[in-house]
């Protein structure tokens, strides 16, 4: 009886840890990195977060304009699951602006906070790379909060979708 009851636990204890871990686990992204998009070419590639797009294809012989492409996934971030989720970049007087208040904040200087809904004008977003809204219209709400972004069907994911950053060897061996 003794026996019966350690093997049960036993079983019980080794079909726990294969749900627990489920698996090898996904390999790292990094969220300090962000894909890019040649609306001429269609070129993806990686670069900083940190720049505000629309920025030059660095691969391109003459610079080609890039913007913010934002990719995610109801799954692990494989190429099977990703899908595009939106496009975006900032018109020249809002990309200004943000690197006005980047330099303000570098510097120590007072700043104003523009990250609310009324203050980012300039900022647009895309479902296919050439047709620009703002981000906080109607239309940039539609793109945002469509059914797609919203849920992940069942058996795919858990929840909504979530946003896929560049693997770190991705960024590696682009750079």
């Amino acid at each position: 009886m003794r026996k019966l009851l350690a093997i049960c636990i036993a079983c019980f204890v080794a079909a726990a840890c294969a749900w627990w871990y489920g698996g090898p686990e996904p390999p790292p992204r990094d969220p300090s990195a962000s894909y890019f998009y040649d609306t001429v070419t269609g070129e993806v590639f990686v670069a900083s977060a940190l720049e505000i797009p629309p920025i030059p294809n660095p691969n391109s012989p003459d610079g080609n304009e890039s913007v913010r492409v934002v990719f995610y996934s109801c799954g692990t971030c494989d190429e099977d699951t990703l899908f595009v989720g939106y496009y975006e970049k900032f018109t020249e007087a809002a990309k200004a602006e943000k690197l006005e208040q980047w330099r303000k904040i570098a510097a120590g200087e007072m700043w104003t906070d523009t990250s609310g809904p009324d203050q980012r004008r300039g900022q647009l977003i895309s479902r296919n790379g050439s047709d620009w809204v703002e981000l906080y219209s109607s239309e940039g709400e539609a793109i945002r909060f469509r059914s797609e972004m919203m849920g992940c069907p069942d058996g795919d994911g858990y929840g909504s979708p979530g946003e896929c950053p560049p693997l770190f060897d991705e960024i590696d061996s682009k750079n």
